[in-house]
């Protein structure tokens, strides 16, 4: 089964079971995190798995659902991110999302990503992080 890529509903493919995977956007083809599709109803719901390639937390992967409302004028996302198995995962979670959603919200609002990648600011989390998928440093 061919891995997909997949930012909320931009996915090329959306099927249950469907695997997809978030590679690095500096050459190197590493993921860091991959999962599989677990529930898809285009454009109110997705839900994903979410874990380390190399990781098999014993409670199993956590899981990532986005859902999309109409709110008033607006659209409401919620992201609800379950099944963190340890404090370090939940920190490197949390500014994780944040980063992406503050890349989102700029690419949406101005058609532009922001001029420098917001995880750069949490720079020692992310090295550890990304550490632990790069196998050079194993």
């Amino acid at each position: 089964m061919q891995a997909t890529t997949c930012i909320l509903f931009l996915c090329r493919r959306t099927q249950i079971g469907s695997r997809w995977e978030h590679r690095r956007t500096d050459g190197s083809g590493i993921a860091d995190v991959v999962g599989q599709v677990v529930e898809s109803v285009p454009p109110q719901r997705l839900v994903i798995t979410f874990t380390g390639p190399d990781d098999e937390p014993a409670d199993g992967p956590s899981r990532v659902a986005f859902d999309i409302e109409p709110y008033r004028d607006i659209v409401k996302l919620t992201v609800t991110h379950q099944n963190i198995d340890n404090q370090d995962y939940y920190d490197s979670a949390a500014i994780g999302w944040a980063s992406v959603f503050a890349n989102l919200k700029s690419l949406l609002e101005t058609g532009n990503v922001l001029p420098q990648a917001p995880w750069e600011m949490h720079a020692e989390l992310r090295a550890a992080s990304m550490a632990r998928n790069d196998p050079s440093h194993h």
